[in-house]
């Protein structure tokens, strides 16, 4: 469905690639994840995957055709969703998708259709320069859909949305997935978000993966996080050991510590002192967590 290869990618400004030998693959219909820093390569990978750059080398396959051998085949399954496509302000919400309809001409009955499953007929009258953030964003998905697309890349799809126009948003994206089988690919910093919408996770820095899989299994790997609290006096807990590798919190005479539990247990044996397990909270960690621990623990697999 999805499949990346070998891709490298270097900016003539830059001194390093933004895109330096990357590689995984999605077989499924399932939504997936690119999460990473700043720069680390999702939002060049979402345009090389849309034929909008070239790159220098490997290749992108999509729905079974490749970037390189059937651009034309590419354009015709892929679709983007990005804030910075530019509407005509003067124009309403109602001219803008047509307009985008007929660019790619799709049928005009099909508007009946979108306006219902966007919720957009109460404002479909308004300008674009009068919409909230939350309403801009339905129409730019919704733009970004009319080509009916096999693959939908989501480059930050929460950004600036409100609580309940995320939830909306989210549902959109599922109705898309489930009942038009779309593959979504979405790249986001909005993890509480992302783990509500997709199974799978690719995480990447410096052009490079450093893990992926299912969220279901790298939660299992990583699951020795734990949230750990202790009753102890202040002034007999060894601060300084946890310092940089741990959350640390103190209610009086509790100290809240969120580290793995071996870390832990290796605090009780080296330092000791009166420590009591007051209680553990064994819950799965978050996609946010997850993240965290990984590139924690990644700098050794990244090569400069």
């Amino acid at each position: 469905m999805f499949e990346v290869h070998d891709v490298f990618k270097k900016y003539p400004q830059s001194k390093h690639p933004a895109l330096n030998g990357l590689s995984f693959s999605s077989a499924n219909y399932d939504p997936i994840g690119i999460l990473g820093s700043n720069g680390a390569g999702k939002t060049t990978l979402f345009m090389l995957s849309n034929i909008l750059l070239s790159m220098d080398k490997g290749d992108i396959i999509v729905n079974g055709f490749s970037v390189n051998r059937s651009p034309n085949e590419i354009k015709n399954c892929t679709g983007l969703f990005t804030d910075k496509l530019v509407l005509y302000p003067s124009l309403t919400v109602k001219e803008s998708i047509r307009y985008f309809m007929g660019i790619y001409g799709v049928n005009k009955k099909n508007y009946d259709y979108w306006s219902e499953l966007f919720k957009i007929k109460e404002y479909e009258n308004k300008k674009i320069k009068q919409l909230s953030t939350g309403m801009l964003k339905k129409i730019l998905l919704l733009i970004s859909i009319i080509p009916n697309p096999k693959v939908l890349f989501l480059d930050e799809p929460f950004s600036g949305l409100d609580p309940l126009a995320k939830r909306e948003f989210i549902e959109i994206l599922k109705h898309l997935n489930e009942s038009q089988k779309m593959k979504l690919i979405v790249s986001s910093h909005d993890l509480t978000e992302t783990q509500s919408l997709v199974k799978e996770v690719v995480i990447i820095e410096k052009g490079q993966v450093i893990e992926n899989g299912t969220i279901s299994d790298l939660v299992k790997k990583y699951n020795g996080i734990k949230t750990v609290e202790i009753k102890i006096p202040y002034n007999s807990f060894n601060f300084e050991y946890f310092k940089g590798s741990a959350d640390i919190e103190q209610y009086d005479m509790i100290i809240k510590i969120k580290t793995d539990i071996a870390a832990f247990n290796r605090y009780i044996s080296e330092v000791g002192g009166n420590a009591q397990i007051y209680d553990i909270d064994a819950k799965d960690i978050s996609l946010d967590d997850l993240y965290n621990e990984v590139k924690k623990n990644a700098a050794k697999l990244i090569t400069d």
